[in-house]
């Protein structure tokens, strides 16, 4: 099987609070959220030897960012809204060009607007934050691969994996 190698090469950005808002060629960067298990470290009595690490069952907050080319007072009516952001992306296949649709849906907060400092030749832009994620669903080329729910009606899919079904059909009776 040959070995892929897949380029996010170009996105776009849309949120609910601002239906009459596309950021499309003003987006320089864009970081999804990482993905990151919680561990605990464990000693256990009469024990000798390493340390281990045990699961939580948690993972660490999400967090996407984006770095913005010049000035987006449009984005400031949504600061601080809970608003759905999804975010469209094109991938690449840079061994046969193919491309494939890599989409983002997260429900969270604009909770930063950062502008950069303008320097005489410098192109002025905006650093931007969306926190208090409570919903993220990613989909590779029409695919499921990531998909969480805080209030727990989805996942966590991982891998395109539900790996909260049996832990929800015990709890529901």
């Amino acid at each position: 099987m040959a070995e892929t190698f897949r380029i996010l090469k170009k996105v776009s950005a849309t949120c609910s609070a601002l239906p009459d808002v596309l950021l499309k060629n003003t987006i320089e960067e864009v970081a999804l959220p990482n993905l990151e298990e919680v561990f605990e470290d464990f000693e256990g009595a009469g024990n000798a030897g390493h340390t281990v690490e045990f699961s939580t069952g948690l993972r660490e907050k999400l967090e996407v960012t984006l770095k913005l080319m010049g000035t987006h007072s449009e984005l400031l009516p949504a600061f601080g809204q809970r608003a759905i952001w999804t975010l469209n992306g094109v991938v690449e296949d840079e061994r046969d060009g193919s491309q494939q649709a890599l989409e983002a849906e997260i429900t969270g907060q604009l909770a930063k607007l950062t502008a950069d400092s303008k320097s005489g030749r410098g192109l002025h832009g905006h650093d931007a934050a969306l926190k208090g994620i409570m919903s993220y669903r990613l989909t590779d080329n029409g695919a499921v691969v990531y998909h969480w729910d805080y209030f727990g009606e989805a996942g966590p899919v991982i891998g395109g994996i539900d790996r909260g079904l049996r832990e929800r059909q015990i709890l529901m009776g």
